[in-house]
């Protein structure tokens, strides 16, 4: 990881990779853990859930990443992929460029 940190009122976080595109579809289960480290609360999977497993996964995956989006938000910088498909902390880019 990078050696630059973002510092939030609540806690400081590294920017740059956290969890890399090598990890194919658990990348997902992975940013999920992060967040719910971080106070994103998870509420049971009904059994209507758990027959569209995919859907669930990468609509809960989209809801934490917003989670550490919304919760840790820092100026100029994104929780997400980035164009590698890599998932962390990222600096926003221009388009300028």
């Amino acid at each position: 990881m990078d050696t630059q940190q973002i510092t939030n009122e609540k806690k400081v976080f590294d920017v740059g990779e956290y969890f890399g595109s090598q990890r194919g579809i658990f990348q997902g289960e992975a940013v999920i853990a992060l967040a719910v480290q971080n106070g994103f609360k998870v509420l049971p999977i009904s059994v209507d859930d758990m027959k569209a497993a995919g859907p669930y996964h990468m609509g809960l995956w989209d809801d934490a990443e917003n989670f550490m989006n919304n919760t840790y938000p820092k100026d100029g910088y994104f929780w997400g992929n980035n164009e590698n498909g890599d998932w962390g902390l990222w600096p926003l880019e221009d388009d300028d460029d």
